[in-house]
């Protein structure tokens, strides 16, 4: 088997919810203390882009195009 990993995929605290776009390209994953969004392209496995925000994450929703 082959294992493959995302860099960067790391909250200091928890990570609270992973939902993926809905053609398979994106992973988006939200966590707490302090609140971050971050978005991982799949094809390559890396982060490509991460806002700190200024209250938890309770709900998000990938959009597509």
């Amino acid at each position: 088997g082959r294992l493959e990993l995302i860099q960067d995929l790391y909250f200091p605290s928890s990570c609270q919810r992973i939902k993926f776009s809905r053609d398979g390209m994106y992973l988006v994953a939200s966590g707490v203390y302090k609140p971050q969004l971050k978005i991982y392209e799949l094809n390559d496995l890396s982060l490509k882009q991460s806002r700190h925000l200024n209250c938890d994450t309770l709900q998000f929703q990938v959009p597509s195009h």
